[in-house]
């Protein structure tokens, strides 16, 4: 009996403290309200929840690849580009084209022998004299270092309206496209992002053209549509023979020559005017 009224005292006040850990909603007068019966349905007092504003992007720049910005070029006439150098204003051309072919093929030689003679960095020396030489700016296109350009044409732009200016589409893919002995692409001049950029790629020039004798043509075929010729430029060995020297060889370069070279050459008219579809230089074109 003893036993059972210790149990009954302790489960009492076990009850009464568990009550008291119940918490109490507060009643509008400030009066504890009271605790809800199982019956009755509670209600969570309504929390206002701050959502957070998307914070504002920050937009990352894309970084700018290796090489100059391209800047927008002067507006050019590319019926008069390039500009000729001395030179290039001074070689012979045939005298069964007009004015204005001859013009054309006086242009499109200068653009022949800077693209395709010694160097494709001679690009850069065209019409104005080369903005930076000696860059080192380069980046790599299909696995192959690029050189961007800083001449005249560094606009891709300018430079893809001169060659077409002088050249058919024909003419420039299969001079500036080829395939490199491991099957890569090989492109000498290419664009990127807006910029002119090519391969330093070394050629050189004939050790025997004599240029004391001016070039010869040779008309082949001549209509309204098709102009084809025959170029024929002049040879000799540039080093003295045995027992001669150097002022002997210059006197006799100056009075005679060893041997002729022939190279064709082919104008089309085009919906855009007269352009070559095929070219040679006696220059750089005798190996």
């Amino acid at each position: 009996m003893r036993k059972s009224v210790f149990q009954i005292l302790t489960a009492a006040v076990l009850l009464a403290f568990v009550t008291s850990c119940v918490p109490v909603a507060p009643s509008p007068s400030g009066t504890a309200s009271p605790v809800p019966s199982a019956a009755e349905p509670t209600t969570a007092p309504s929390t206002a929840v701050a959502i957070p504003t998307p914070q504002e992007q920050t937009v990352v720049p894309t970084p700018t690849p290796a090489g100059p910005t391209p800047t927008p070029a002067p507006t050019l006439d590319f019926s008069k580009e390039p500009p000729l150098d001395e030179f290039s204003a001074s070689i012979a051309v045939p005298d069964f084209l007009t004015e204005e072919q001859q013009d054309l093929y006086r242009r499109a030689h200068c653009v022949y022998l800077n693209l395709f003679g010694v160097t494709t960095a001679f690009v850069d020396y065209m019409g104005d004299p080369p903005r930076q030489i000696g860059s080192s700016d380069t980046v790599v296109i299909d696995e192959m270092t690029y050189t961007f350009s800083y001449g005249r044409y560094r606009k891709w732009a300018d430079f893809d309206a001169l060659v077409h200016a002088v050249f058919t589409e024909k003419f420039w893919n299969e001079h500036n496209n080829s395939v490199s002995a491991v099957g890569k692409p090989w492109i000498l001049f290419r664009e990127y992002n807006g910029a002119l950029c090519y391969l330093e790629t070394q050629k050189g020039q004939g050790d025997y053209y004599n240029g004391n004798f001016p070039d010869e043509f040779r008309v082949e075929k001549q209509t309204e549509e098709e102009i084809s010729f025959t170029l024929i430029g002049h040879y000799s060995p540039v080093w003295p023979k045995e027992g001669e020297t150097s002022e002997e060889r210059n006197a006799r370069l100056e009075r005679e020559f060893e041997y002729t070279l022939e190279f064709p050459i082919r104008m089309v008219l085009t919906e855009n005017g007269w352009r070559f579809d095929e070219f040679h230089s006696g220059l750089v074109d005798e190996a």
